[in-house]
């Protein structure tokens, strides 16, 4: 039988963000240089790369997940 779900378990010290703040974390990224498109405040295939890339520069687990402690982190 095939498992289908997570792979890891969903962080509960970190949350999640809502659209608004995704396309806040996405203007944040182009104003780092990622080309990502416009934002829309969908996570998509760039944009989760993008977050990887600023995840690994700020010492963070290079997941591409979109959380509140990136947002916090990329807001300075």
């Amino acid at each position: 039988t095939q498992q289908v779900g997570f792979v890891t378990p969903w962080p509960t010290d970190d949350p999640g963000l809502s659209r608004a703040q995704n396309r806040e974390l996405q203007t944040l990224l182009i104003g780092r240089g990622h080309d990502i498109g416009a934002p829309d405040g969908l996570i998509g295939a760039r944009t989760r790369e993008a977050i990887k890339a600023e995840q690994q520069r700020l010492g963070m687990k290079p997941d591409g997940r979109a959380g509140q402690k990136l947002l916090g982190a990329l807001r300075g």
